[in-house]
């Protein structure tokens, strides 16, 4: 905002007649934080994605207020910080995916009753901060989410019908990498995709459908499903409750990550593959030789001791 539409960081509003349209939300018109990102969107998935560490770290170290102050702080402001980007996006996931992680947690031994307990005195506090942090972002974000002419149902549904109707209308092939890429109307010095044709949609499934037809929308999101699967069977399967915990919350982001934008946004492309690469670590560090313990006999007394003291 500050450095203008004509600055390199906000090439993605220099083509626009009206620069400050997209950066502005809410019926005062209040600017839309994007923190250091050029766009709103970078700024949304990095405080999706620290949501989710914020929520598995503390659940892993059973919500406790004592010693924990700066994770449970970390969360509360990245929720208030939610609101001001004027994004419905991050604030329903938290909401739609937070019974998720307590089901899988609670399935997982994760969640004791005690815990449990703790949770419901701390989400009301958590809540009620992160909504005072900025009013006038919060009732912003209200007045856009209730004046949106399209439902939360439409926005999860849209991509569904939009990817079959491209696959009905579009090349079998697609039409190249790159035709739909944001960028593509700072390029081209227009605000109208005319090479598109009748095929321009929103949302990252009808967008590769475009750019690359049925088999590249086969390869780019099969491998997705197949990386939820496994996610989901490494994480209840986990033997450091820890490990459980962060193991859970990063599988359902990225289940999460099906419907978000990957491919289109770079910020969310790092952070869903390294998650994938957080799994893989936790994974390799439970079957490592030195994270297993055996029994020992020491002085009639059996006595835990890590086979990798060298023993």
């Amino acid at each position: 905002m500050a450095a203008g539409p004509d600055s390199f960081l906000n090439t993605y509003v220099s083509y626009s007649e009206n620069p400050l349209g997209p950066t502005q939300f809410g019926g005062e018109n209040i600017p839309r934080t994007a923190g250091t990102f050029s766009y709103i969107s970078g700024y949304t998935a990095f405080l999706t994605f620290i949501a989710f560490l914020a929520i598995g770290y503390n659940l892993a170290n059973g919500w406790r207020i004592k010693n924990n102050i700066v994770p449970i702080l970390a969360l509360t402001l990245v929720v208030g910080a939610m609101f001001t980007t004027g994004s419905r996006a991050p604030v329903y996931t938290l909401i739609a995916t937070s019974p998720v992680i307590l089901w899988l947690a609670a399935s997982g031994r994760v969640l004791p009753t005690r815990t449990a307990v703790r949770l419901c005195l701390l989400l009301p506090i958590i809540a009620f901060v992160a909504l005072n942090l900025s009013p006038r972002a919060v009732d912003a974000f209200t007045q856009r989410a209730n004046e949106a002419v399209d439902s939360t149902a439409d926005r999860l549904l849209w991509p569904v019908s939009q990817t079959i109707w491209v696959l009905s209308e579009g090349p079998a092939l697609g039409m190249g990498i790159g035709a739909t890429h944001p960028s593509t109307f700072t390029i081209m010095g227009t605000n109208e995709p005319w090479w598109l044709g009748d095929l321009s949609a929103e949302g990252e499934a009808p967008q590769v459908t475009i750019e690359l037809g049925l088999i590249g929308l086969i390869l780019i999101y099969l491998p997705r499903f197949l990386i939820i699967g496994l996610a989901l069977r490494w994480a209840l399967s986990f033997k450091a409750p820890a490990c459980r915990a962060l193991g859970i919350v990063l599988t359902t982001y990225l289940t999460v990550a099906i419907v978000g934008q990957i491919v289109f946004n770079a910020t969310a492309n790092l952070y869903y593959w390294g998650a994938v690469g957080l799994l893989f670590a936790m994974r390799r560090f439970e079957q490592s030789p030195r994270t297993q313990v055996r029994p020992m006999l020491v002085v009639g007394r059996p006595k835990l001791r890590s086979i990798s003291s060298g023993s």
